[in-house]
């Protein structure tokens, strides 16, 4: 794996055996501020929620589950953040990735890489970590849990199984009513089975180097 260095000076990793990037070389941090804070935790802070569960596919980096933490203290909300990783980066890779001084909260950075697996995670006062060590068909969620899930798995082309029906129905159960899920993806084929499985779906302007990306929300 190679880091690499994106057009807001923050960093992404480059997966040779995949020929893709963890995030948008056109800004990594401007791509995850813009897709899941955004048009995802902000859209649940306008409904009127003060205490949120999150689910997301893909811990990767640490990049939205850091920029989530601190928004959760810049708003005050309260925020329970489950993350599934099946392939965990090595400690010299995150050590060398920039997130943490570019925001100016590199403790809190490595508070989040350095948690347990598997268990439960204090990471302040607003917000608390669960990391599962495991593929994502393999764990147990619970049916309505969640508010909102990050969709953030490598693209469809690259990694299909991620996307597949089962495992949307899988992130559609563990939603509430009018939960929300949020992806970078814009894949007709993707929107089309999420309509299929009763979701409301939009069709939200990207971030730089993206003409879209898509909300959905359970009905």
């Amino acid at each position: 794996m190679q880091i690499i260095i994106t057009s807001d000076n923050s960093n992404t990793i480059y997966v040779p055996e995949l020929d893709e990037h963890y995030h948008s070389v056109n800004g990594a941090i401007q791509e995850s501020q813009h897709i899941y804070i955004n048009a995802g935790l902000y859209n649940c802070i306008y409904r009127g929620n003060k205490k949120i569960k999150i689910f997301e596919m893909g811990f990767g980096t640490g990049l939205n589950a850091l920029l989530t933490c601190i928004e959760a203290g810049v708003i005050d909300v309260i925020i329970e953040y489950h993350s599934v990783e099946k392939f965990p980066l090595d400690n010299d890779t995150v050590d060398k990735l920039n997130f943490g001084e570019l925001t100016n909260q590199q403790e809190l950075f490595k508070r989040l890489h350095n948690a347990s697996w598997d268990s439960k995670t204090i990471i302040n006062k607003n917000f608390s970590l669960t990391k599962f060590y495991s593929d994502i068909a393999d764990i147990t969620i619970e049916d309505g849990y969640y508010d909102l899930v990050y969709y953030d798995a490598f693209a469809p082309s690259k990694q299909p199984e991620v996307w597949s029906n089962e495992l949307m129905s899988k992130m559609a159960r563990c939603l509430k009513r009018e939960g929300l899920l949020v992806t970078y993806c814009a894949k007709n084929s993707f929107k089309r089975m999420l309509r299929e499985m009763n979701f409301h779906v939009e069709n939200v302007p990207g971030p730089k180097g993206k003409r879209e990306i898509t909300t959905a929300y359970k009905l």
